[in-house]
């Protein structure tokens, strides 16, 4: 009987530190054009220096390069292995194939990985579950919360950063849904809290004369001014900056777990956490707005879950798309799109200011060595302990 053991898990360790490898590499070629660019222009063969400097870091983007192809190329023999064990055991009936899982990899004790580990956990298609529970007001969204919290596949820490920001939000729902139940008692309180009670700036401007574009407009006008609005308030602050917070945490302690993998510098992780913040609830907000004077336009007084449930499908369908296109969800494309295109231009403009920095600090001290010289020859050497200024 054949017999073959593959340690998967010892792949993925290997993988784990190549990319941490490829992630120091892409660091140091960074610092090495960062000291090329930083050099003093008093420095004798600057040129020379700069170039092979430059070319210490082209070798270095180069090494980057090839570790990463080669973490990819690892990871991707790892899981052509562990999806042909998965086909091999689901199809097995007593073939001459023998495979070997977790603790039985031969003489060396260890363990392979018999099946990927996601499929130990709960699938992907339950965190869209949940969001579609979360749409029917707070208290689909506190239930959709609990239920994505049990089933998450990531780490602890997101895991609880996820559920404490989804409950705050649920909370104010909630604490919304019974103000309007007390000041409206036709409605009952569970339509409230659930959602199902209808939208009431859609139900006015349903009944308005406007036409179709004015209505958008006010649409519009009103998903964006109803939140901005909020900031005006004592109450309105302390939800949006505990939100604003929240999500801080959330986003923070992904790109703390990408740092700590080697994928990304300590600097990178700090502002991709702030800009995915801004860029998390600047699209929320825009499509909230889009959402509400789409049903203005249309006179449909809409329910409260209706307009949740398009605003969710609308930011899903959005990620999926991008997801397809560029690999990342819309938060981290446009994040990344933000931050390297703002990096390349300060290295654009640090460069071009370096060389002319250059021969501005040439002239300035070319013309204050002739001042203190011909000051020192009236006076007597008066400027000797002034010396050069800063700038020098």
């Amino acid at each position: 009987m054949a017999q073959f053991s593959v340690k998967s898990n010892s792949l993925q360790d290997i993988i784990n530190i190549e990319e941490r490898l490829a992630g120091n590499l892409d660091r140091i070629g960074e610092e090495i054009h960062n000291v090329s660019r930083s050099l003093g222009f008093q420095i004798a063969a600057k040129e020379d220096i700069s170039r092979q400097l430059r070319d210490a870091a082209d070798s270095a983007a180069a090494c980057w390069s090839g570790m990463n192809g080669m973490a990819s190329a690892l990871q991707g023999v790892c899981s052509k292995y562990e999806n042909s064990e998965n086909t091999i055991i689901a199809n097995l009936n007593g073939g001459n194939a023998e495979v070997q899982g977790v603790g039985s990899g031969g003489g060396g004790g260890g363990g392979g990985r018999g099946i990927p580990s996601e499929a130990n956990g709960f699938p992907e298609w339950m965190e869209w579950l949940w969001k579609g529970v979360g749409v029917f007001g707070g208290g689909g969204k506190l239930v959709g919360a609990i239920g994505k919290f049990v089933t998450s596949n990531d780490s602890t820490a997101a895991k609880w950063a996820d559920l404490v920001s989804d409950v705050n939000k649920s909370g104010w729902k909630i604490a919304d849904a019974i103000k309007l139940s007390k000041k409206e008692p036709e409605i009952a309180w569970w339509r409230s809290v659930f959602g199902f009670n209808k939208n009431s700036f859609l139900e006015s401007i349903g009944e308005s004369t406007l036409n179709w574009q004015q209505k958008a407009q006010h649409g519009w006008d009103y998903g964006i001014k109803h939140t901005l609005r909020e900031f005006k308030t004592t109450k309105g602050q302390i939800k949006q900056g505990a939100g604003i917070l929240l999500s801080l945490v959330t986003n923070g302690i992904s790109n703390y777990e990408d740092y700590k993998k080697g994928e990304m510098s300590e600097g990178r992780a700090v502002v991709e956490t702030v800009s995915e913040t801004v860029v998390d609830w600047g699209k929320d907000l825009l499509i909230g707005a889009g959402v509400t004077a789409a049903f203005a336009a249309v006179g449909f007084a809409a329910p409260v879950v209706v307009v949740g449930g398009a605003t969710v499908a609308i930011s899903a369908g959005a990620d999926w798309v991008c997801e397809k296109v560029c690999g990342k969800k819309v938060t981290e494309a446009v994040s990344d799109l933000v931050l390297d295109t703002g990096e390349k231009a300060l290295n654009a403009v640090g460069d071009w200011i370096g060389d002319g920095a250059k021969a501005v600090k040439e002239g300035a001290e070319a013309a204050w060595n002739g001042i203190t010289k011909g000051v020192g020859s009236f006076f007597n050497g008066i400027t000797k302990g002034f010396g050069k200024p800063a700038f020098a």
